[in-house]
């Protein structure tokens, strides 16, 4: 909604809860949080239109509020969660208990991926002791060619559906001016395809070894190259980002020795992330800057991608340096593998990544490789 039509229906709540017909309150707040980010707090006009129907007179309305807690930011979903879970209306109670119980599973199914990450790297560090490098090197790579095949075929299959489901959902498309029904739900199948069909893509790049051949490249090209393929993206799906200034300082001249394709591609994610922290909703950002510089320190090169957006809460930054591949908060805009493929084609280079934020404020990604430009690795 916009802010002009969300201070108007909040002064008409403000003045009498009832001003407004209950069943036009029950989609008001649909209109409401329908479109807001989970990785933003809500604004202080929405958030108070947010609290004035979650203690509507209808329990009706407060139980439509309590379905939509999941597309809350955590901070937001704490604080409406702690009053609709104590409702005197059992079906708004039921509703909220059941958001809070999906939130604590995906919390919990997150904590034990980290767990058996950790597990499989304390066992690989346990090998190396007990059997050296090179066999617990040989151990992780017999691994991840497993995983990637096993992934591979998986990938390969579900694209067959997913073709199939892209034919019918055509063929149903044009059914839809004899049937109204089918008008409404062939763009949301649409959309949830293209979710699925970039989801396979990043789990099948995700798991794809690392190329091993490094060359000396211009980190300015290679910045300029993953922003014309973000700037590329947007374009196709509709994405309207031209309120975002891009400022880019990086010399031309500054060299480093990498792997070409998969180092655009981390730079690209990077990028895009920043891009995100701008979102307003699937089509349209909030006016910001991105400031991309670079240069030669004694340990390596240091680049940085400082967005001003609105950045993330303790707790987020915390999940997103855990970068766990599939766990995303963006809802189908984004995979959850966009980060972690980023953090590991750097490493693959020799380099690193940092993240720093605050809510509000903003961004910092810091990415380090090492100081070889031009040389043999």
């Amino acid at each position: 909604m916009k802010a002009v039509a969300i201070e108007a229906k909040l002064n008409e709540l403000r003045a009498d809860p009832e001003a407004i017909g209950w069943s036009d309150r029950i989609r008001l707040v649909g209109n409401l949080l329908g479109e807001c980010n989970p990785a933003r707090p809500l604004d202080g006009h929405t958030a108070e239109l947010a609290r004035l129907l979650a203690a509507d007179p209808k329990w009706e309305v407060r139980m439509a509020l309590a379905n939509h807690l999941h597309k809350l930011s955590e901070t937001d979903f704490a604080s409406f969660t702690a009053g609709l879970t104590e409702d005197d209306n059992a079906f708004v109670k039921s509703a909220a208990e059941r958001e809070l119980a999906r939130r604590h599973k995906g919390h919990t199914g997150t904590a034990k991926r980290v767990r058996g990450l950790s597990r499989m790297e304390d066992d690989l560090r346990k090998l190396e002791r007990q059997h050296g490098t090179k066999a617990s090197n040989m151990v992780s790579e017999m691994a991840h060619k497993l995983y990637e095949g096993l992934v591979g075929a998986s990938v390969h299959e579900m694209r067959s559906v997913i073709t199939a489901m892209k034919l019918d959902i055509e063929h149903l498309a044009t059914e839809s001016t004899t049937v109204p029904m089918i008008a409404k739900i062939a763009p949301r199948l649409s959309m949830s395809v293209a979710y699925l069909e970039r989801l396979l893509g990043d789990m099948k790049e995700y798991t794809r070894a690392p190329n091993h051949d490094m060359a000396t490249e211009s980190l300015a090209n290679l910045c300029g190259d993953a922003l014309r393929m973000v700037q590329a993206e947007m374009k196709f799906s509709g994405r309207d980002a031209s309120s975002i200034v891009i400022e880019c300082a990086v010399s031309s001249d500054l060299l480093v020795r990498v792997s070409r394709m998969p180092m655009v591609l981390a730079l690209r994610n990077l990028i895009k992330n920043a891009h995100d922290a701008f979102m307003l909703d699937e089509t349209r950002f909030e006016p910001g800057v991105i400031h991309v510089t670079a240069g030669r320190e004694d340990d390596g090169v240091r680049l940085t991608i400082i967005d001003t957006g609105f950045g993330l809460s303790e707790e987020e930054l915390n999940n997103v340096r855990q970068f766990i591949p599939g766990r995303s908060s963006k809802g189908n805009l984004g995979t959850g593998f966009g980060l972690p493929i980023a953090r590991r084609n750097i490493q693959a280079n020799g380099g690193d990544l940092r993240i720093e934020s605050r809510l509000d404020e903003g961004t910092q990604v810091t990415v380090w490789l090492p100081n070889n430009g031009g040389k043999d690795p």
